[in-house]
């Protein structure tokens, strides 16, 4: 939907509208309109904060874990339980980053986005805001270093770690879909071998069969497409939304 939105179609203001108004489900800042509420805030304002919401969403549940931590061992002494909590953190931190995963690709692959005018004057500009890329001392200058991390850290990192969290786990990831499948598992006495993984990772494969436990992978890797169509081919609103329909049709037919 924030595909559709932000192409270079003439939709009628009532669809745009609805489009606007959809884009919550994705997590995506511009539907608080921030430039409204705060008028000096800039793209590369908006940019940091952005990328800084995984950290600021970690600082949050480490602070939770601690405090859970604390009062477990020092004011209900429950030393051998202090640390049951964590496995239920990081699959909280684990769907946040899931459902984040689209918009945080799309907002770092905007510094790298830049194309020439129409006609064009022998520079290229930022798609997202217009200033010329490569300038010592310009916003795509500023913001390259970090968006190089950010790609590393987040856009190949997430799919990466979930890719070796389900390798490394692979038989036990399997064995507690079977459980589930016969309604079983929840409790250790019934799945002793995978009741930490369950507890841990279960958000990103317990939709799946236990023979496609890796299908978040396919997910992921369609959240990458849109957002690689809806930055690349920008110019060329039928070829974009022709490219977004290839990736969003192969993902049904595959699944």
């Amino acid at each position: 939907l924030a595909l559709f939105a932000n192409s270079r179609v003439q939709w009628p203001p009532m669809i745009k509208e609805l489009f606007h108004a959809l884009s919550i489900f994705n997590l995506n800042l511009e539907i608080t309109a921030p430039e409204c509420s705060i008028p000096d805030l800039g793209y590369e304002s908006k940019w940091h904060f952005i990328m800084a919401t995984p950290l600021l969403v970690t600082l949050l549940l480490l602070s939770t874990h601690v405090f859970l931590w604390c009062k477990k061992r020092f004011i209900s002494g429950r030393r051998r339980k202090s640390m049951t909590h964590l496995s239920a953190l990081i699959a909280t931190y684990l769907v946040m980053f899931y459902f984040l995963y689209l918009y945080l690709t799309r907002t770092t692959l905007d510094v790298f986005n830049c194309s020439p005018t129409d006609p064009p004057d022998g520079k290229e500009y930022l798609e997202v805001v217009f200033e010329p890329c490569g300038e010592p001392g310009g916003l795509q200058v500023r913001l390259l270093p970090l968006a190089s991390i950010t790609l590393i850290v987040y856009v190949i990192g997430y799919p990466a770690f979930v890719y070796g969290t389900l390798r490394k786990h692979k038989l036990r990831i399997m064995e507690d879909q079977l459980l589930r499948a016969q309604g079983k598992g929840d409790t250790r006495v019934e799945n002793r071998n995978a009741y930490d993984i369950r507890k841990r990772y279960h958000k990103i494969y317990y939709h799946f069969k236990p023979d496609f436990y890796w299908w978040i992978m396919a997910v992921l890797a369609r959240k990458f497409c849109i957002a690689f169509t809806a930055l690349m081919f920008n110019k060329n609103p039928a070829f974009q939304l022709s490219m977004a329909l290839l990736v969003m049709f192969s993902g049904y037919v595959l699944q």
